[in-house]
């Protein structure tokens, strides 16, 4: 009978309406990004498990916040006056959210700097920090103007990940390449989205460069057997100029986007350097 009572007290008073940035909780590393960047420490309650992991942006943000895993259970003891969510919660926890009348700003995949403005002023608004929210997207637009004026290279490279696939038009990465004047080989060829790499391609026209990703994070342990059972792959990767980009910035719906175009930039340009090339 108590811990009905409890039950039902508890049901009532996440019911209550709140002061919708106190209590922010956050349901994946992808949502982890957008909070750490955006809400004050004391907004928020508790980001992802992932949200210290190598291949999270804001890791270091994280450093002394309370880390759960995505559950109803969570939800029922957290309190949460808001839920922020990119892939994470699933339909169980999702119905209960929407029961006890909690907010949840679901965080979309973008692949182009409108798409990741909108998922940054959608949270700030949410949250009461629509000024640090313009000043991101501020930074970030001039930023990436300053890249869009630089001349491209004169040079196109195959994108490999760690589990043996690459990408054509339409995909972030090759926006990214794109924004930092580095041309998509497989695009180049009419190829667009992802696909396992096509090892015919690449035996009849070897790539001059190679960019890669991925390579730093834990999930590229689990997958670099991928790349392990082709031979003609890893023995490239080893003789091909090679420029990698951290996958702390190539993820989460696009919010390093312009931080990934910069590195490829600079990575590139030291590649040159070292090799003594034109552009």
């Amino acid at each position: 009978m108590n811990y009905m009572l409890t039950y039902l007290a508890l049901i009532s008073a996440l019911s209550l309406p709140a002061a919708a940035s106190d209590k922010i909780l956050s349901l994946d590393y992808c949502a982890d990004q957008f909070v750490l960047a955006l809400a004050d420490k004391d907004q928020i309650i508790g980001v992802s498990t992932e949200a210290r992991d190598a291949h999270s942006f804001y890791r270091a943000r994280a450093a002394d916040i309370p880390r759960f895993r995505a559950s109803t259970d969570l939800i029922l003891t957290q309190k949460p006056t808001l839920v922020v969510r990119s892939w994470a919660g699933d339909k169980r926890l999702l119905d209960t959210l929407e029961r006890l009348e909690i907010p949840v700003i679901t965080i979309q995949y973008a692949q182009d700097p409108k798409g990741i403005d909108s998922n940054v002023d959608r949270l700030a608004q949410a949250i009461g920090q629509q000024a640090r929210g313009q000043a991101l997207t501020k930074t970030a637009q001039e930023r990436l103007d300053r890249l869009k004026a630089l001349s491209p290279y004169d040079q196109s490279a195959v994108y490999i990940t760690p589990g043996a696939y690459t990408t054509g038009v339409g995909t972030f990465v090759h926006n990214v390449m794109a924004l930092a004047g580095i041309g998509n080989a497989f695009a180049d060829g009419g190829y667009s989205g992802w696909f396992p790499i096509p090892m015919e391609k690449l035996v009849e026209n070897p790539p001059k460069l190679v960019v890669t990703s991925f390579y730093d994070s834990h999930s590229s342990v689990q997958n670099h057997w991928g790349v392990a059972r082709h031979g003609y792959i890893k023995d490239m990767l080893n003789k091909t100029p090679t420029v990698d980009v951290p996958g702390s910035m190539m993820a989460c719906s696009g919010l390093f986007m312009v931080d990934a175009a910069e590195h490829l930039r600079e990575q590139m340009d030291a590649l040159l350097q070292n090799e003594g090339q034109e552009r």
